[in-house]
């Protein structure tokens, strides 16, 4: 499953906010995103990042989920 999660980096550390339950151990990949870029360029680096992660389905596979997300749209 992939979450995404928003920090700072404090001293070369990544700090992150005390309410957020991270996973004690899991692959991560880090963006790092400057002050004046907004969420809609943050949006559209994890929208490249994704592109072509469901590639491996079957188009059964594809309906699927298609179908699943209008039924929680719904």
């Amino acid at each position: 499953m992939i979450q995404s999660f928003e920090a700072v980096i404090k001293d070369g550390k990544i700090v992150w906010d005390p309410a957020i339950k991270v996973p004690k151990q899991a692959k991560v990949k880090v963006i790092i995103v400057s002050e004046n870029e907004s969420k809609l360029s943050i949006r559209r680096i994890a929208a490249q990042q994704l592109k072509g992660a469901l590639s491996h389905l079957t188009q059964e596979e594809k309906d699927k989920m298609d179908q699943d997300l209008r039924d929680l749209r719904n």
